[in-house]
């Protein structure tokens, strides 16, 4: 069974899924005109974006996972947190040790 005769099985599975069959029933898909092959992508992309895997991904990317204890001293307390990568540490950790927060980005070594 090839590709584009999956596609057409998928899409004749469920009566919400007929708009695209015109698509993949000629003999020729997938060498279609661009635009008919534009319809079936946006079909599977928008299928695929619809699952709860692709959304949880889409809705995580960019955001770091920041570990719970100090790179240094391994302990639990009041953390700094790198801007580039998951490492935090106690002020008293880094080098050299910090009175307070920086008000800017901070980032480790």
């Amino acid at each position: 069974m090839t590709w584009p005769e999956v596609v057409r099985a998928y899409c004749e599975s469920d009566s919400e899924y007929r708009h695209v069959l015109p698509f993949l029933e000629n003999e020729d898909y997938p060498y279609e005109p661009l635009e008919n092959k534009i319809k079936v992508l946006q079909f599977l992309v928008d299928q695929f974006l619809a699952t709860n895997i692709a959304r949880e991904e889409l809705m995580s990317e960019g955001v770091v996972a920041y570990d719970d204890h100090c790179r240094v001293c391994h302990r639990l307390g009041d953390l700094l947190c790198c801007e580039t990568c998951s490492a935090v540490y106690h002020l008293e950790c880094v080098k050299p040790p910090l009175q307070e927060v920086p008000e800017d980005e901070w980032q480790c070594e």
